[in-house]
């Protein structure tokens, strides 16, 4: 049996980044190839800057490009944080994902569907199976 500790266990990793000048265009099909709903904003620094999701795109759909549509504030979690205290934070935010960083870096994203196999494996979701 695997025990899930860590947030870097379970994130996404290298995750697709935008810069606030990528074309909205650009940034959709990039999406839609990855099947993901959101990426990390970093600047040419590579600091993480905002968030850009499918949902800011549905509602701004004459943007031309991420810097008009991003959102400045981001919920972010060292990649070392416990997956409990992740789960608290977007529990507190409300928000269904995670910035993952290490340092200054962008190193992926958590997202509600990530911590799935650590609540099965804890809850015994899936010994039925």
């Amino acid at each position: 049996m695997n025990t899930y500790c860590h947030v870097f266990e379970l994130m996404t990793r290298n995750p697709y980044c935008a810069s606030p000048q990528t074309p909205v265009s650009q940034l959709v099909r990039r999406l839609v190839e990855l099947k993901a709903t959101a990426a990390p904003v970093i600047d040419e620094s590579e600091e993480l800057v905002g968030l850009v999701s499918l949902v800011d795109v549905a509602v701004s759909p004459e943007a031309g490009c991420v810097r008009e549509i991003m959102q400045l504030r981001v919920h972010s979690v060292e990649h070392s944080a416990s997956l409990s205290s992740a789960a608290q934070m977007m529990r507190e935010h409300r928000v269904h994902r995670l910035v993952v960083t290490e340092g200054r870096r962008v190193v992926g994203v958590l997202s509600c569907l990530d911590l799935l196999p650590a609540l099965g494996e804890k809850f015994g979701y899936f010994s039925n199976l």
